[in-house]
């Protein structure tokens, strides 16, 4: 047993397997993953494609060739860690334990990997101002505003997103100004503004002074009435709608100032929509965790050679 333990956290059953996985990673990344295996045969000359197919490159990260040693390599780090603790903790002076440190932190790091690429979840969402979204957990987000800002010769110059979340009525982040290199974070959740969109928009006013929006390409309701704005006119000052009501279905062409049913088109606006990315990434913190315990390891290994050094 002993015998077997020394083997398993030997230093060369370590670098070969470093290897392994480094080659054999970089090899993965170049080769496109989860495509169909048509889509290999047919952008692969026919060994090479075959010999994808066949290993299971086409889909490595999940595949035995890249579990099994990547659960060798933790098993190794981990009793090399433990060997190597205990065997500092029985002297009596001069102990090591950047090393440990060190060693730890890997050990976390490939955690926090295998968390990362098991739990990872990725979703987006366009939306216009005063709209909310909800959260997995009950919390609601909800876009304030979007600002739009360009150059003086038109060019996008940045966007911003206005955010609110609450939860049970108590307002978590408050008019938090979600942009570009700027992401919001709330809990395991990580928020970017990603992209924006125009998007055409028909005003349109009832009989109590209320103003209703309604985008190209969707449906509102008024009372008994459903009015679908399906288009806007060639020339651009229409708006093609189709209007349901007890009457039945019926396509008129609004212009400003006309009645659609019982409401009176305003005209024409752009509205902004702001486009938000959200990921949750569980080993985010581990991963952390584990890239500060290698600095600290490596940062207290080599002070300790360098106090041995001036020593000698």
């Amino acid at each position: 047993m002993k015998r077997f333990f020394e083997r398993l956290s030997s230093m060369s059953l370590a670098v070969w397997l470093l290897a392994y996985l480094v080659l054999t990673c970089i090899l993965a990344t170049l080769i496109p993953q989860g495509l169909a295996a048509e889509t290999y045969k047919a952008t692969m000359p026919r060994l090479v494609a075959k010999l994808v197919t066949g290993t299971g490159f086409d889909h490595f990260f999940n595949s035995i060739a890249f579990l099994l040693p990547a659960l060798l390599l933790f098993v190794n780090l981990s009793a090399c860690t433990i060997k190597r603790f205990i065997k500092e903790i029985k002297k009596k002076r001069n102990r090591k334990h950047g090393p440990d440190i060190l060693h730890l932190g890997l050990v976390l790091l490939i955690i926090g990997a295998v968390l990362s690429f098991s739990g990872y979840k990725q979703g987006s969402i366009m939306l216009s101002p005063g709209e909310k979204i909800a959260l997995p957990d009950g919390a609601v987000l909800q876009l304030h505003e979007f600002r739009f800002e360009r150059y003086d010769d038109g060019r996008p110059k940045d966007w911003t997103s206005l955010v609110s979340i609450e939860k049970n009525g108590q307002l978590i982040k408050d008019k938090y100004d979600l942009r570009v290199n700027h992401p919001l974070r709330y809990k395991d959740l990580t928020f970017y503004q990603v992209t924006y969109q125009e998007m055409l928009t028909l005003a349109l006013l009832s009989p109590d002074g209320q103003k209703h929006l309604i985008n190209q390409g969707e449906e509102h309701y008024f009372e008994s009435e459903a009015l679908f704005f399906m288009a806007s006119s060639p020339e651009g000052d229409k708006a093609v709608l189709r209007i349901s009501d007890n009457n039945g279905d019926r396509v008129e062409r609004i212009a400003k100032g006309d009645r659609a049913g019982a409401l009176i088109s305003e005209g024409f606006d752009i509205v902004y929509q702001s486009g938000l990315e959200a990921s949750s990434d569980p080993g985010y913190p581990m991963v952390l965790i584990s890239l500060l315990l290698i600095a600290l390891g490596s940062t207290w290994t080599f002070l300790q050679k360098l106090r041995k050094t001036q020593g000698d």
